[in-house]
């Protein structure tokens, strides 16, 4: 994969990371970007899914990951009140965006 890890501790927690959960991580990430470049959405959202639950956020634009706290997770994304496209999604299409950002 072409992602960089983005460390706040110097690497603190990747380093304590057994082994084989480094390999998943950086597996998947590969699994996932191969994923987006075939166009097979639903996968690659599945599989950030699965990097969530084990703690990594994955920034797309900046092509960086990191491994946060699950409190962190949660909040690592919020849709900004003022990015009105101008289209109304209704309560579940919008929680369904939101959960897939």
């Amino acid at each position: 994969h072409d992602y960089a890890r983005e460390e706040a501790d110097g690497g603190a927690a990747w380093a304590s990371l057994p082994a084989e959960h480094r390999s998943a991580i950086d597996g998947l990430l590969l699994a996932r970007l191969q994923a987006k470049k075939s166009r097979q959405w639903e996968a690659a959202d599945a599989m950030r899914s699965q990097l969530n639950e084990l703690g990594v956020y994955v920034d797309d634009g900046r092509k960086v990951y990191k491994l946060l706290g699950k409190e962190e997770l949660s909040d690592a994304y919020t849709r900004d009140p003022a990015d009105d496209s101008g289209v109304v999604l209704n309560a579940t299409d919008e929680a369904t965006l939101v959960g897939r950002l």
